[in-house]
């Protein structure tokens, strides 16, 4: 009898252990450092540029750059017919943009420090998957304003994944 409850003990702690594991993602995505906020182009753009999702990374200084980003258009959406991009003020911000993708139910979290030794923005991006057996993708171009880039700065991006929920 006593061996009996011991495995029965064992097989509902190792039950909840990894019920906890698959479902104690967290619910929504981190912004710190330098981070102002997340940059939403609105309902009519994708954020995702055209011929720049993987591997692609984008520092926008100017308005001219920002406008020159060759987003799609969703012209099925009656109000998307002569869409106009939100405004951002290039004299007090820069934009930066960097895609990352992940199996499951993804949630980023986005760091930007100051590498003042270096001169240099440095763009962290860390990708939660917490599913191992997803075949859904979720994916971000993590676009975000930060304070104007100093004169002299370069932006270094860095994305890691993971696919823990912790």
């Amino acid at each position: 009898m006593v061996k009996l409850n011991f495995y029965f003990i064992k097989y509902i702690i190792g039950f909840l252990v990894v019920f906890l594991f698959l479902f104690s993602c967290e619910k929504e995505d981190i912004n710190s450092g330098l981070i102002i906020c997340e940059h939403d182009f609105g309902e009519c753009f994708d954020p995702i540029p055209k011929g720049g999702g993987l591997g692609k990374k984008y520092v926008i200084t100017d308005d001219s750059s920002y406008q020159a980003l060759e987003l799609s258009i969703y012209t099925s959406k009656s109000q998307c017919l002569n869409p106009i991009r939100p405004f951002v003020d290039f004299s007090k911000y820069s934009l930066l943009g960097k895609y990352a993708d992940g199996a499951g139910n993804v949630r980023m979290k986005r760091e930007v420090i100051d590498d003042k030794s270096n001169l240099r923005y440095i763009y962290k991006i860390k990708v939660k998957g917490c599913s191992l057996y997803s075949l859904k993708l979720g994916c971000d171009m993590n676009w975000v304003l930060v304070p104007k880039l100093p004169p002299g700065y370069t932006v270094r991006f860095e994305v890691e994944s993971s696919i823990f929920c912790k």
